[in-house]
Parts: structure tokens; sequence; C-alpha cells
């Protein structure tokens, strides 16, 4: 087994920031250390996480930094073969730092360890279960890579990752600003393979703000293009067969397409090049044509298959743990 180290980058998040560090703390083994990187907050988190400075290191960074060098920042102070990150505003599950331990012990090769998640909401609680139904124990190259065509597969603080493939990879890429976790995966599947801890092992917390997801409506945009016009295609130098990413990187395209539809969103310059660069790629060129003229949207292929895995999951968690998920899908 190798020792964990977990990381907590932190910022403004005062009403959750101490529930994050006692889940570290009530692990049922424990981490090789806790390094809480506290980013300059301006809320009352600082006060609460000097608390526990004899039971966790504290490190901040010169100044005020973005998310992505935050958690990078923080994954470089830590000092332990594998790394796992926890936000300040999600908690680890007791069994976290044990379950993975033991998991990184299945394949020498492994550079990614994940397990399964609870999404919680502020009003509701627990409303969702993710279990990675149709991950393996050990899934390797390729096929790591091929998995992530069209999303990210773990959750963030349900997972960790071997320290020297954080340093190979270059740690998360700060040109994405909502999907840096899913493009460190990607590169990460470059490097070994993916172990699943069939278990929960964190708890995800979101909040409902429209305003902010609206905000956030051209930065997923911006993520979604530069993805699609650079890095998907890096997958065929990696084994994955072209039909197959030729077949995800259509999928994605027609899902930008019909989610700006569906927010009324505004494409900038940068991501209408990008999008009709791609529609050329893959032939695609007189539906781009038929959608921008509004003659066109299209479809919503992955509602079956959505509802679906919901379905399936609903039947695992029955009998897993003898209550359905309580999903909002």
């Amino acid at each position: 087994m190798h020792p964990i180290s977990i990381g907590i980058p932190v910022y403004n998040q005062a009403a959750t920031i101490a529930d994050a560090i006692e889940s570290v703390l009530a692990q049922n083994e424990k981490p090789r250390e806790i390094v809480v990187s506290e980013n300059h907050s301006t809320d009352g988190t600082r006060e609460i996480v000097e608390r526990y400075r004899d039971r966790v290191r504290i490190v901040r960074p010169p100044e005020h930094i973005g998310m992505a060098a935050n958690w990078n920042f923080c994954v470089r102070a830590c000092e332990g073969e594998w790394v796992g990150l926890c936000s300040g505003d999600d908690r680890l599950l007791p069994n976290y730092v044990k379950s993975f331990q033991m998991a990184t012990a299945l394949d020498p090769s492994a550079v990614f360890v994940m397990g399964g998640w609870e999404i919680a909401d502020e009003v509701n609680g627990t409303v969702e279960l993710h279990h990675l139904l149709s991950m393996g124990t050990i899934t390797r190259p390729p096929r790591t890579l091929g998995m992530l065509l069209r999303g990210p597969k773990a959750s963030f603080a349900a997972f960790s990752f071997r320290r020297t493939t954080f340093e190979s990879i270059g740690g998360y890429d700060p040109a994405f600003h909502l999907n840096q976790d899913w493009m460190f995966q990607f590169e990460a599947a470059k490097h070994g393979s993916f172990i699943k801890v069939d278990e929960l092992v964190a708890r995800y917390r979101i909040r409902n703000r429209p305003d902010l997801a609206q905000r956030r409506v051209p930065l997923y945009l911006q993520d979604m293009t530069l993805y699609l016009s650079e890095r998907i295609w890096q997958a065929t130098a990696h084994g994955v067969a072209s039909a197959e990413v030729n077949r995800a990187a259509r999928a994605v395209w027609r899902h930008i397409l019909r989610y700006i539809r569906v927010q009324g969103a505004e494409l900038d310059a940068n991501c209408e090049v990008r999008l009709r660069e791609v529609a050329r790629r893959l032939g695609e060129e007189n539906a781009w044509r038929r959608w921008q003229s509004g003659t066109w949207t299209p479809g919503d292929p992955g509602a079956f298959q959505r509802w679906f895995r919901h379905r399936l999951r609903n039947v695992y968690t029955l009998v897993r743990h003898g209550r359905p998920t309580q999903s909002r899908l």
C-alpha cells in the first residue's frame, strides 16, 4: 500500500471548511498528511483553518491565485507518493484513505484511483449516488483514454493520483476554466492504469445558484470548444481507434450546438471558429450551415441512456444500500 496525502484547497468557504477538514481527520486510517492551501480568503475561512494548525499543515500562495493554480499549489506542497484532493466544500467518507491505499497496490502501473460518490445539496441532503458501474476494477490504456472522450469519469474529491503522474502532466491546466479536473483525468489516462474502488468514498456538495450557472455558460463553451478542437484528437496517438474518436467528437460537437440553443447563448469568435473547423473535419459542413440558419438543432441521443443508467443505479443502490437513489435527472 502507498501512503496518501490529502490536500484541501480552499477559498472563501467559511461555511463548509470545518466539515471538510473534520471529514479527513475522521478517516478510519490516517493519511500520510493533511495539507490545507488557504488562498487568502476574505470571509473568515482563514481563521477557521487556523484552529486546526496542530493537526494539519497550512500553506498559502504568495498572493491570491486562480482555482486551478491553487489546486496545483496544494498538490506540490504534499509529500506523499499518492495525493487526493478534497475541496473546501466537499467531504471524504471515513473509508476513503483505507480503500484508496489498498487499491494502489492492485497494479504497479496504476496512476489514478477513483471511487463512488454522493451528490448532496443544502436542502435535500443526498440526492444521487454514483457507483461507476460501467468500469471494471482495473482499466488500462488505451481504454482509460477512450472512456474519457465524452466527459470526466470521476468526481472531484472521489479520486487520488500518483504524484509523479501529476508532475509529468504539469498539473491542472489553467487554460480551462471549469473542466480542469476532466482534462487532468484525460492527460493521466495516457500514463497508466485506472483503478476503481467499489465503494462510496466522498460527498460532493452542490448549490442551486442560477446566477452563477448563467455566468459560467460562456466559460463552459470556451472549455468545450477548446477540448473539441485540440485535445480529443490526441487520443489516436495513444492507441484509441480513429473511428471511436470521430464518434465521440461528433457527439460532443452536437452536444455543444444543442447546449447553445437551449441556453440561448451567444458564440464568441474563437468558439465559432473552433466549431466550424470541427464541422469541416467531421464532414458536417451542411449540418453546420443549417444550424447557423436556425433550421436544425441536434436531438438528444443520450436521453434514453441517461434514463436507463438512472434506473440501473436505483436497482443497484436498492440492493446494496436498501434504498433507491433520489435522483433529479
